[in-house]
């Protein structure tokens, strides 16, 4: 399970950037959408697909990161936020 925050202010090339912090031991990954997807896992430093940019896709398809109904859901419970992931 992560926590999603958007770094609105690290615009890299056009891209999005996010911060997926890993709540079992706090490892954080960042995670680039844009033309050329990456992450900085394992997985991503090598050039390889990985969980988080497709996880991350995949709740930018559905709106989820954009405030889509989820997403005004839980800023009303919480606060504003991004969502979890897992």
């Amino acid at each position: 399970v992560y926590v999603v925050e958007e770094d609105t202010e690290a615009l890299l090339y056009g891209s999005r950037v996010f911060h997926l912090c890993k709540l079992s031991d706090g490892e954080v990954y960042e995670v680039y959408l844009g033309r050329d997807d990456r992450c900085t896992c394992k997985a991503g430093q090598v050039g390889l697909r990985c969980k988080h940019t497709e996880a991350m896709r995949s709740l930018m398809a559905t709106g989820s990161l954009d405030g889509g109904h989820d997403a005004d859901a839980m800023a009303t419970a919480h606060g504003p936020a991004l969502p979890v992931i897992g």
